[in-house]
């Protein structure tokens, strides 16, 4: 064999010896220190089983305030997004016709008190007349029985006795007209209590017609809809401002069978993804009949210490329904680019090196190991974010 060939032979056996053998790992001492990271071996740990309901945000109380009375509309005071307090004034209908009608029923309460007024003092009269007439009419009585009396023995002239019986019969006459007197008083007085009735009643329907001309904030709210303009007529019923109480809930569409993992008062995981927010929330309430279609029933989960929300976002509450073992990660363990992952896993002789693996968020500040790792392993928790790979751990915690 020529030299030049077998120089040649010679050469490339050596590139693929060396091609076929693993590269040397540098020596432990060589390597960059990687100090003071917290170091944790990975156990099997309960791990939730969750059910995903998905549910928009509600407010709790939300109040279409619509027109009470026919109207113009005069003016409104308020705008889409305005924060009102509770009694704030929001519009204002036409309230003349109101004060017009309230200025009559008050002049006939006034005319039907002074009625009443002259009504019983007739009555007062009559009854000192009826008195009089009574007292004349005891007299004349006893006259007349003693001019009886006197006329059986003969000791009277009848001139006397027909004077007596006169007496009576006029005394009789006025002591009955004396008590028709009370009795036409009395029904003057009933007369004139059933007008002070009918216009109270019409004073007080004008005062509430003048009360709705004025439309309230019926708690502390924000507008979320103006319907009308100031000279538009408005009719009973019709809309004029929309308000909510910001106090808000996540109305939930929940599996039958997760009922008893939702139950007032238990805490679920809710996601609001409009604000990027995750937390855990309390279950308000929990309606007991469930949707015979869709076999679900409806939970509203409370989102008072969630802060941004509104009417119609979008949100999940996970409803855990079990527990199953798995291997969980603290977020911060986890280190992320772009779509990939990855943690550094520390040897017995205390390298650390990366590795890829696959995660699903388990529950708050807690990641789920689903490839890439195995019980038993240790792992660096925190401070690894700027380490090499490889490196060496150093004073681990």
């Amino acid at each position: 064999m020529p030299l030049r060939s077998s120089l040649l032979v010679a050469v490339l056996a050596t590139a693929l010896t060396s091609c076929q053998r693993p590269p040397t790992p540098p020596p432990p001492a060589s390597l960059p220190v990687l100090r003071d990271a917290r170091v944790e071996v990975l156990r099997l740990q309960p791990v939730p089983i969750t059910l995903q309901a998905a549910g928009t945000v509600a407010p709790r109380r939300r109040s279409v305030l619509s027109a009470r009375v026919t109207a113009h509309v005069t003016q409104v005071l308020v705008r889409e997004g305005d924060r009102v307090r509770q009694g704030a004034l929001l519009a204002s209908l036409d309230e003349r016709d109101a004060r017009v009608a309230l200025a009559r029923a008050d002049a006939g309460l006034a005319l039907a008190r002074a009625s009443l007024a002259e009504a019983r003092a007739s009555a007062k009269v009559a009854e000192r007349a009826h008195a009089a007439a009574a007292a004349a009419l005891s007299l004349a009585t006893a006259s007349f029985e003693r001019q009886q009396a006197l006329r059986g023995n003969r000791a009277t002239t009848p001139q006397e006795f027909d004077e007596a019986s006169s007496r009576l019969t006029s005394a009789a006459a006025e002591e009955q007209r004396a008590t028709a007197s009370i009795g036409a008083a009395a029904a003057r007085e009933a007369q004139a209590l059933a007008m002070i009735a009918e216009a109270d009643a019409q004073a007080d329907a004008a005062r509430t017609t003048l009360e709705h001309c004025s439309v309230l904030a019926p708690y502390d709210a924000i507008v979320t809809a103006r319907a009308v303009d100031p000279g538009a007529l408005a009719s009973t019923g019709t809309p004029l401002v929309t308000v909510e109480e910001e106090r808000y809930w996540l109305e939930a569409a929940v599996p039958v069978s997760a009922m008893s993992a939702v139950a007032p008062g238990a805490a679920v995981l809710v996601s609001i993804d409009a604000l990027g927010v995750t937390t855990r929330a309390p279950v308000a309430e929990a309606n007991p009949a469930a949707s015979g279609s869709s076999h679900t029933f409806l939970a509203r989960v409370s989102l008072d210490g969630v802060a941004g929300v509104r009417t119609g976002m979008y949100g999940t509450a996970a409803v855990e329904i079990g527990r199953r073992p798995g291997l969980l990660l603290p977020g911060a363990a986890v280190l992320s680019r772009g779509q990939l992952e990855r943690v550094f896993v520390v040897d017995d002789t205390g390298i650390a090196r990366a590795r890829l693996i696959r995660t699903a968020a388990a529950a708050p500040g807690l990641s789920e190991v689903l490839t890439g790792l195995s019980e038993g392993e240790s792992i660096v928790t925190s401070g690894a974010a700027g380490a090499a790979d490889p490196c060496r751990i150093e004073g681990a915690r």
